[in-house]
């Protein structure tokens, strides 16, 4: 179970969703979209990674930011 675990978390990509509200925020952050890419650990999700970038794609990002943890 713990060799099936560690290869599905390997191979697959999920998006988790946060809202932020914050009375300290200008209102020009409304509607505001980041994207958080981290822990990929030399992972590839697709050729060239498509299936990653069909997803990012998808959300229409403000901006990227690459946290670390990209490769071993």
């Amino acid at each position: 179970m713990l060799a099936i675990w560690i290869v599905w978390g390997n191979a697959t990509v999920g998006i988790s969703r946060c809202t932020v509200a914050s009375d300290r925020l200008p209102a020009s952050f409304n509607h505001y979209k980041i994207i958080v890419v981290s822990d990929l650990h030399n992972a590839e999700f697709g050729k060239n990674n498509s299936r990653l970038l069909n997803l990012i794609e998808k959300e229409k990002p403000n901006i990227i930011a690459l946290t670390g943890d990209l490769v071993d």
